[in-house]
């Protein structure tokens, strides 16, 4: 019997499963929560509730506000955070994103950062049935002419986009821009924050289409682009589609990986 099938039949303390449960529900809560509503939200009476939280609070895991009779993570947890990130690599967490979103969607899926000359493209997989060369590795994408750019234009510091609509022309499937057209897509951009996320059809290139949704870091600073595209007929590019959910759940689910947990 190998290692691994001898840890999967190795017998747990259900009890401190269901405990660490717990203390993740209280995590996601991002700030103090009463018994009441702790319960609720993870299925238990507050009777059942009770008796975990008490032990959380005394290993330190928790915290009980005794005035408000408020609970939430306690220093412990906040140490064991800390070291969490320590050890934390933000390209190694996103690659497993990029590749379960590829495998969820059929799609092809680019992960971007903001480098020297704006949106770069560091890592990809590809889509099941098609291949793409206008958008792979080391790209850098156009701030204004792609979901990419669009979606890290939306959420860099103003100052520093405004900067780089200089250099656009330098970009793929970029052009320089007049004034009044960077003022008009400086202008628009509030409507990509309000959506969450940037839907781009026949864009970089035509018969290409793709959605681009942000990734936050711990500081909230945004991290990543995570952008699915391909074929234009082969996408759902409705806001609310399930090819949209899907993005910008995977796009929570890394940022909260990365430390983040605000909206």
């Amino acid at each position: 019997m190998s290692e691994q099938n001898e840890e999967k039949q190795q017998r747990g303390i259900q009890s401190v499963e269901v405990a660490a449960e717990l203390l993740e529900a209280l995590i996601g809560f991002g700030g103090a929560v009463s018994l009441k509503d702790f319960a609720a939200a993870v299925g238990m009476s507050s009777a059942r509730a009770f008796p975990y939280l008490v032990s959380l609070v005394r290993a330190g895991l928790a915290h009980k506000d005794e005035a408000t009779g408020l609970y939430e993570p306690g220093l412990l947890s906040q140490e064991l955070g800390i070291l969490g990130l320590h050890y934390l690599n933000p390209l190694d967490e996103a690659e497993v994103v990029v590749r379960e979103l590829a495998g969820a969607t059929g799609h092809a899926v680019a992960l971007s950062v903001w480098g020297a000359l704006g949106p770069t493209v560091v890592r990809m997989e590809e889509s099941r049935y098609s291949l793409y060369s206008e958008i792979r590795l080391g790209s850098v994408m156009s701030l204004v002419n792609s979901s990419i750019g669009r979606v890290f234009s939306a959420w860099m510091p103003q100052a520093i986009v405004e900067g780089a609509l200089a250099q656009e022309g330098v970009r793929a499937a970029g052009r320089s821009l007049s004034a009044a057209e960077r003022k008009r897509f400086i202008d628009g951009l509030a409507t990509i924050r309000s959506q969450g996320m940037e839907v781009r059809q026949d864009a970089p290139m035509p018969g290409l289409s793709a959605m681009s949704a942000p990734v936050f870091g711990l500081s909230g600073e945004m991290a990543f682009a995570l952008t699915l595209f391909d074929e234009t007929p082969a996408m759902d590019l409705a806001l609310d589609g399930q090819t949209a959910q899907e993005l910008r759940r995977r796009a929570g689910e890394l940022s909260m990986r990365l430390g983040h947990f605000g909206q």
